[in-house]
């Protein structure tokens, strides 16, 4: 059911014309990979992101980020690599873009918005550069922080400045 879903809106995109495929937000690295299976059969580029909380790595207590579902950059780049839901075919190599977005810590405000985004492309790296994979670009687009509702204008606000936000690139 997880393919078909990804089939009919990829389909529907490719048909519409788009020119790039960001599939982000993913909680789990085997669906992001049935996703890039079923995109990279239309040969348009494709990026994928993770979205991550942050949790400690048991062994040295550094921040690690890992999704909901558990899994971080490398368990990512595993799954992409193993082929495991595409027939043993490499899907690392039709990714052009990897990376991360959104992510808001409400207990830890400094692994949000910018923060967040520089560890967790630090984090990518490193993994990168461990498996000695080279050449692949990197993205982040994260959240301005925590959003909440400013019940008077009805418009989402983020815990985050512009120039806040601007000062940590």
């Amino acid at each position: 059911k997880v393919r078909d879903a990804h089939e009919r809106v990829i389909h529907a995109l490719a048909e519409g014309g788009v020119d790039f495929f960001c599939i982000e937000t993913m909680f789990s690295a085997k669906e992001a990979s049935i996703a890039v299976d079923v995109a990279r059969k239309t040969r348009i580029p494709i990026a994928v992101n993770l979205t991550y909380k942050y949790t400690k790595n048991r062994k040295t207590g550094e921040p690690l980020y890992r999704t909901d579902w558990g899994d971080s950059a490398g368990s990512l780049l595993d799954v992409l690599t193993e082929g495991e839901l595409a027939e043993g075919d490499n899907l690392l190599d039709s990714v052009d873009l990897l990376g991360l977005n959104c992510g808001a810590e409400a207990n830890h405000s400094e692994h949000t918005g910018m923060p967040y985004a520089i560890r967790g492309i630090q984090q990518l790296s490193q993994e990168l550069e461990s498996r000695e994979i080279e050449g692949k670009r990197m993205l982040a687009y994260p959240n301005a922080g925590l959003p909440r509702l400013d019940r008077q204008t009805k418009r989402t606000i983020y815990s985050q400045t512009p120039d806040e936000m601007a000062g940590q690139i």
